[in-house]
């Protein structure tokens, strides 16, 4: 009975990080949030922006600006009364260095850009969906009023594949939006995955820019939750790592370590390992392994006890 519940939680885990459907709760967008971005130039030649399953990007850090983002509660403000939540940024692009703050609208199934602040202040009527929950193919659009006038709004979710930062590599959603006034056109892509959510995004405004996250809390998915309820608990840290993990065991014995990827695939034995006190650590040297960046799942077993923790591995 023990080792199905095991075999049905691992099975509950790949198939949750392997699901490519994106929901509010992803964007990490919620009060005491920080998500900081960097900002260059972005080379559209050599990012596959064609629709279809199977795509590979890969995003270095740009070192010419950046963004920070910081998020809080918000309620009552004249101009935008329907906003429960606001971004507060600073950056610095294009030799500028700017801040303000962005009103928003989260409604636990979509999150609504309502308008951002200046002189007077700029309010969408109505306000911009993010066309949430994301899945391959779907589509969306509207007219949408501002002080600048009108813009005929259209997002459609383009491709999946994987996507590669320093932050890992993990299964993402591109999405597309048109931005189209009368006197104006432009293109806004975003790439999404489940641990970090918008993990980069690029507009063809201004010479084409590209943002790539490179600080933010990772999410916890329904199937960690599952996990965190096991007892006992396995330890490991660092999580995210890039060289090596410390696996600490919550009891003294004989345990075999495996790796499995995301698809479910096992990997070959880490090996066999005794600890003779609680707690003790298993150092596994990650950089002999060959492994590529991204999430993996760790199964400890010792005898009937089986015992799995999601691991991230960092580009070195």
């Amino acid at each position: 009975m023990k080792q199905f519940l095991y075999s049905f939680l691992l099975v509950i885990l790949i198939n949750t990080l392997s699901a490519l459907r994106i929901e509010a709760d992803h964007y990490g967008f919620k009060p005491g949030a920080q998500r900081n971005y960097k900002q260059g130039t972005w080379d559209v030649g050599t990012t596959d922006l064609s629709e279809g399953s199977g795509k590979i990007w890969n995003f270095s850090l740009p070192q010419t600006g950046y963004v920070h983002n910081s998020y809080f509660s918000s309620s009552g403000h004249p101009d935008f009364p329907d906003a429960n939540l606001r971004c507060s940024y600073t950056q610095f692009v294009n030799g500028i260095l700017d801040t303000g703050t962005i009103y928003l609208q989260n409604n636990s199934t979509d999150i609504i850009t309502l308008g951002y602040t200046g002189a007077p202040n700029m309010v969408w009527n109505p306000g911009i969906p993010n066309g949430l929950p994301h899945t391959l193919g779907k589509t969306w659009q509207g007219t949408h009023n501002w002080t600048h006038g009108a813009y005929d709004i259209s997002g459609k979710v383009i491709s999946e594949g994987m996507i590669s930062t320093t932050l890992g590599s993990f299964p993402a959603l591109c999405v597309r939006y048109h931005y189209v006034s009368g006197s104006f056109s432009y293109y806004y892509y975003q790439w999404e995955c489940a641990e970090y959510g918008i993990v980069a995004y690029a507009n063809t405004l201004n010479g084409n820019m590209l943002y790539v996250l490179n600080e933010a809390e990772p999410n916890v998915s329904p199937a960690e939750d599952l996990l965190a309820a096991q007892v006992p608990i396995l330890n490991v840290y660092p999580n995210p790592a890039s060289d090596t993990i410390f696996v600490i065991p919550p009891a003294k014995g004989a345990w075999e370590l495996r790796l499995y990827d995301i698809r479910g695939k096992a990997l070959p034995k880490l090996g066999n390992f005794c600890t003779e006190s609680t707690p003790e650590e298993i150092r596994i040297e990650l950089s002999t392994l060959g492994l590529a960046p991204g999430i993996y799942i760790l199964q400890a077993r010792n005898g009937s006890q089986t015992i799995l923790k999601r691991i991230v591995i960092r580009t070195r």
